[in-house]
């Protein structure tokens, strides 16, 4: 006779970011779990484990309470800096990131008792393989940064 498997809930600190888009809610997996085998396996049916690979995003930095007002705000201004910079090439005029169906997320990085102004937030814009890998991408990177450190 074989002993019974006895499945326990398997607790896990909160990591952080916890990403949101309009599709999805992620959660980001300790660094101690290195692959889907040694994550634990979820306890609710509508819960799904995956593997995201490695990519390139754009990222705008603020403070402040959920509001996704400031939210899409910081998507739109992110969004202009890339148009302006050559990093997405969208020759048909001004439009928001979810028209152009670019992959977008919001990031929180705070329990949400954390005081307001001491909350750190991204919008994040997924960038595509070609202007990632851009030979002159890295350049323009360094240039962005410096004109930002002037101001």
């Amino acid at each position: 006779m074989t002993a019974p498997v006895v499945t326990v809930p398997q607790p896990l600190d909160m990591t952080a970011p916890v990403l949101t888009s309009p599709q999805t809610m992620q959660f980001i997996l300790p660094k101690t779990i290195k692959s889907l085998d040694e994550a634990p396996e979820p306890t609710n049916p509508a819960i799904s484990l995956r593997s995201v690979p490695a990519k390139v995003i754009a990222v705008c930095s603020f403070t402040g309470g959920y509001d996704e007002g400031v939210f899409r705000t910081k998507l739109d201004e992110l969004f202009a800096v890339l148009q302006r910079e050559s990093f997405v090439t969208d020759r048909s005029g001004p439009r928001s990131v979810p028209q152009t169906g670019l992959p977008w997320s919001f990031a929180q990085y705070n329990p949400p008792f954390t005081i307001p102004f001491l909350r750190r937030n991204e919008v994040w814009i997924e960038l595509s393989e070609s202007s990632a890998t851009d030979v002159t991408c890295e350049q323009r990177l360094q240039n962005l940064l410096a004109d930002a450190s002037h101001r």
